[in-house]
């Protein structure tokens, strides 16, 4: 083949190079923003329950006449952090720091916090990154976030030396309180319970852009028709993961930091729990090292196993075997 006709072969081959590279980063960054920036996410991972505006009224009435004000601190990165300290019973030095879901905030877990209080506790409940009053524009979906409950862990023994200090966690919440166990903490921590928490940042990843393909979604309409999988666009997402938020989805890794627990943790899920399939909550007991709970909940969906008549009475026992 002569150099005149072999440049515009080579040119058409450097453009469709080009353009699916192109293509590539552009679908990629479309699901790095949908998954991980609060202000363009549209993917749901923990589905609020509908509350009867005579509960709302209840739970709030409850805050209103506790003895409660704003926290702060400032996270490893240099966000401004707000949490909800309750403290109705003074002369307690048994905590509960709650640690909300995905979309949420601190006061979507007032009915989570009227049991604690009404068992004695004082209470540390959570703005996690980017949601009700704390800063940022990003979620770590779990990870960056378990660095900042040990921040929060941290703060509470510096107001209370002597706490006795239980994580909880629900949905995202979940994922980081078991992922905070794995990690240094202070000896004040000695419980942890979570509940409908999912495997790994990839693995909820994957099965939310999975299940979103068989709704009107433009990107993922052309994921259908080129028959991709989510799976191939793994580093390209995380290539914006690690220059936005500056860690590896690769880096994180629930079950290793299950397998170096410091402390008891109860695991909890909804049998019918579509949004994190309750298969994972097996993998995640299985790999706990310490001394552990398994709870699954029969006919509840993700984050509805509250509503079972017996749920905090067992929660709570777990929680008090460990604070004595």
């Amino acid at each position: 083949m002569s150099k005149e006709k072999k440049h515009p072969v080579l040119k058409a081959v450097a453009i469709t190079a080009a353009a699916g590279v192109s293509a590539y980063a552009g679908v990629s960054y479309y699901l790095f923003r949908q998954c991980f920036d609060l202000e363009h996410s549209r993917y749901t991972i923990n589905l609020p329950i509908e509350i009867k505006k005579e509960t709302w009224q209840k739970h709030l009435d409850w805050f209103e006449q506790s003895s409660h004000k704003d926290a702060f601190i400032t996270s490893f990165d240099g966000l401004n952090l707000h949490g909800i300290l309750v403290k109705n019973h003074p002369d307690s030095h048994n905590w509960i720091i709650f640690n909300h879901g995905y979309h949420s905030c601190a006061k979507d877990m007032f009915s989570y916090m009227m049991e604690a209080d009404a068992r004695g506790f004082n209470i540390l409940a959570i703005d996690t990154r980017g949601c009700g009053q704390s800063q940022g524009r990003y979620t770590g979906l779990g990870w960056l976030e378990h660095y900042d409950l040990i921040s929060w862990c941290g703060y509470l023994v510096s107001q209370d030396s002597h706490s006795k200090i239980a994580l909880y966690g629900v949905s995202m919440g979940g994922n980081a309180v078991m992922n905070a166990v794995g990690d240094y903490m202070p000896e004040n921590v000695v419980v942890a319970v979570e509940d409908g928490g999912y495997l790994n940042i990839w693995n909820v990843i994957s099965y939310h852009v999975e299940r979103a393909r068989t709704k009107k979604c433009p990107i993922c309409n052309e994921l259908n028709r080129l028959h991709l999988s989510t799976n191939a666009f793994k580093k390209g997402i995380d290539f914006y993961v690690r220059q936005f938020l500056h860690f590896s989805i690769q880096d994180c890794d629930t079950i290793k930091q299950l397998s170096h627990a410091k402390v008891p943790v109860m695991f909890v899920h909804g049998s019918q729990d579509d949004i994190v399939p309750s298969k994972v909550i097996y993998e995640c007991y299985n790999a706990c090292s310490n001394e552990k709970k398994l709870l699954v909940i029969r006919n509840k969906g993700h984050i509805e196993t509250r509503e079972d008549e017996h749920y905090f009475d067992e929660v709570f026992s777990f929680i008090n075997q460990y604070l004595a």
